[in-house]
């Protein structure tokens, strides 16, 4: 548990930030003790030296601090230093915290973390387009943020449908995070607390889609992995979904690599099934890989069953989905969301590395 120490004389905020800590997911992560009087601060100070990390506004400054303890200034304008150790004070309270637990980490050497436990990464793949990648990775980020679990959505699309979802809440954050990992890695990290946002109906943090082509086609394998393991060094999810593009563009085999499942979409038809197969053929990351059949219409996949793939699921066709306007409707099923849940369990108590498969047609 991280022991943060606030020094500001702003009673409100201190109140403020007790209560957030008390009802959110930081209540077993975050020991909070705040001081907003200087004067009991100087007579009292000797009480606060079991601390991990001093967050101070200027009115402390030039005060005693605990020597063992990461020094952060907490700052109420808008000019925050690059690469410094000032924290924005006027920002939703789960990011200011994110943003202190990832300061902490890069500056101390014990291992400090607002968490604990590792992150499972998933990825939704399939050789071929329009088979409801996005439908499926939602539903799967959805389903899991229900159960109290702390989820990411990554997608890495290079025109998202995932936009319909998050359309206005924050363009140009992928640009803006690419910026910022050109200029210095150093950096990233930071900024990416900075810019990630959290959508409240789904209950799960994303970073806003790429939505510029070139962008995507432009972004490279390590700066694909620096984001990943980014969100994995962070500590701060269970479970990271990444929506994936049909393609083996650099930073797709960046996603694929840093998996530990990969839902590979298939769809009932000898289209899909040939050009699996080919990709298959020559796929590095088969161990990882589970086989799940969208769109089933009640008929049996004779032709995979025929070539030995083993499919761990199956998810119903939806006539609906044929017009869609907004992802809500994706999202609000219960036959679809509660089989993806039903696949995700069947997964988790199965070995990796079940699938086979034999010659492209």
């Amino acid at each position: 548990m991280l022991r943060l120490l606030v020094l500001d004389e702003d009673v409100v905020f201190a109140e403020r930030l007790t209560s957030f800590i008390r009802t959110s997911e930081f209540a077993s992560a975050v020991a909070l003790r705040c001081c907003t009087s200087r004067t009991y601060w100087q007579e009292n100070k000797e009480q606060y030296q079991e601390t991990d990390v001093v967050l101070y506004t200027s009115a402390f400054k030039g005060e005693w601090m605990p020597q063992s303890a990461v020094q952060l200034v907490l700052i109420e304008n808008n000019d925050v230093e690059q690469g410094s150790d000032e924290v924005l004070k006027f920002q939703p309270l789960r990011k200011l915290l994110q943003i202190v637990g990832v300061l902490a980490s890069k500056q101390d050497q014990r291992g400090l973390s607002l968490y604990r436990g590792s992150t499972e990464i998933i990825s939704v793949y399939s050789a071929i387009g329009n088979c409801g990648k996005t439908a499926i990775a939602l539903n799967l980020a959805l389903e899991l943020a229900k159960k109290e679990k702390r989820v990411f959505y990554l997608s890495l699309e290079s025109v998202s449908t995932a936009l319909l979802q998050f359309q206005g809440t924050g363009s140009q954050q992928f640009s803006k995070w690419l910026y910022y990992v050109r200029q210095s890695a150093e950096i990233a990290a930071v900024r990416l607390e900075q810019l990630k946002s959290h959508d409240g109906f789904l209950g799960i943090d994303y970073l806003y889609p790429m939505d510029h082509l070139r962008e995507a086609q432009e972004m490279e394998r390590g700066e694909a992995g620096l984001l990943i393991d980014t969100l994995i060094s962070s500590g701060a999810y269970d479970h990271i979904i990444i929506d994936l593009d049909s393609s083996f563009h650099p930073r797709i085999e960046a996603a694929l690599e840093r998996s530990g499942l990969i839902w590979w979409v298939i769809t009932n038809d000898r289209i899909c099934y040939c050009k699996t197969s080919i990709v298959l053929s020559d796929f590095t990351y088969k161990d990882q890989v589970k086989f799940v059949m969208n769109k089933f219409t009640g008929f049996q996949p004779d032709i995979y069953e025929q070539e030995q793939f083993l499919i761990a699921g199956y998810l119903p066709y939806i006539p609906e989905w044929k017009h869609i306007q907004s992802l809500e409707q994706l999202l609000s099923l219960r036959i679809f969301s509660d089989q993806v849940m039903t696949i995700y369990h069947k997964i988790q108590t199965e070995d990796k590395g079940a699938n086979t498969w034999k010659q492209p047609c």
